[in-house]
């Protein structure tokens, strides 16, 4: 349904030798199916945006919605000038075409700031969360709400 579209993001992972990736990057560089895949609510993300095959075409040729800025470029920024400007250029270009950011790999409250500061619009890592399950998701969300609530 589209409810159910629009709350699920289809994403291209950027590792060349992850089936996974080959199975998405075969879907989606069929630009009518992604185009279509789009109209019907879902969102496009190009995941470990920066690496492997990811590719400058994506942007041009699919309607992305989200660029996932690889982890490898979130760590380097402590310290390098040269990945701070590179993760600020990705996201300036994003911003510039529409295209939501998100800064992975997010482990320390100095990569929060840095990647904040380079214009990231979201962010993931275990310095804001450990992974969990849908049902766990849920529960800290309800709990959270209702800590706010009271």
């Amino acid at each position: 349904t589209q409810q159910a579209a629009q709350t699920l993001v289809l994403g291209v992972i950027a590792c060349g030798d992850d089936h996974l990736f080959t199975i998405a990057t075969n879907l989606l560089t069929k630009s009518a199916r992604a185009r279509e895949l789009a109209e019907q609510g879902f969102s496009l993300s190009i995941d470990d945006f920066g690496l492997g095959d990811s590719n400058l075409n994506y942007l041009q040729d699919l309607p992305i919605t989200e660029l996932k800025v690889d982890r490898v470029f979130v760590e380097a920024m402590e310290g390098s000038q040269q990945k701070t400007l590179l993760v600020t250029s990705i996201c300036n270009m994003a911003k510039a075409l529409h295209i939501n950011t998100v800064a992975e790999g997010i482990e320390t409250t100095g990569q929060l700031d840095q990647a904040k500061a380079c214009g990231c619009g979201a962010f993931q890592g275990y310095y804001l969360d450990k992974p969990m399950s849908v049902d766990d998701w849920k529960s800290k969300i309800s709990e959270k709400q209702y800590k706010e609530g009271s």
